[in-house]
């Protein structure tokens, strides 16, 4: 089964049981994947497609997880970078992996031909329901302490 299967079986399920709680702020099954459906509708809009690689950079981690989810939801594929990373960083992975879009709250450069977005603060959008996928997922990334980081 995979990450999207057991979700979509779990909303369904039981909408009302709680699936993540972070602080103050709470999801339950149904509201996670009703915010990931509407997730993935933004990055739709954004130009993001099925193979499209997106960097993720984010330091809240419902936020990452949501981004990630919603990735997955679409087809998409994620590569993850710890929040802590330099900038510089960040340019290389969207580089190395010809990325069409980074997702950070604190990565502000412009890159040419690559999309820079802030997780969106509100999502009033119609959700779109992807179909579950057996594609590459996601990327991640040595730390590179003794050369260039390695995917």
């Amino acid at each position: 089964m995979t990450i999207l299967e057991y979700l979509k079986k779990h909303a369904t399920q039981n909408p009302q049981k709680l699936f993540l709680k972070e602080g103050t702020k709470s999801w339950s099954f149904g509201s996670f994947y009703e915010e990931v459906a509407k997730l993935s509708t933004f990055f739709i809009r954004q130009g993001i497609k099925k193979g499209d690689y997106v960097v993720i950079h984010l330091d809240q981690k419902s936020e990452h997880l949501l981004t990630y989810t919603a990735l997955l939801n679409i087809g998409a594929v994620s590569v993850h970078l710890y929040p802590e990373r330099e900038d510089e960083y960040v340019e290389f992975a969207a580089e190395h992996t010809s990325a069409k879009a980074v997702v950070s709250n604190t990565f502000k450069k412009e890159l040419s031909s690559v999309l820079v977005l802030d997780f969106p603060a509100h999502l009033d959008l119609e959700p779109t329901y992807g179909c579950d996928s057996y594609e590459i997922a996601y990327v991640m990334f040595t730390s590179g302490t003794t050369s260039l980081p390695k995917a």
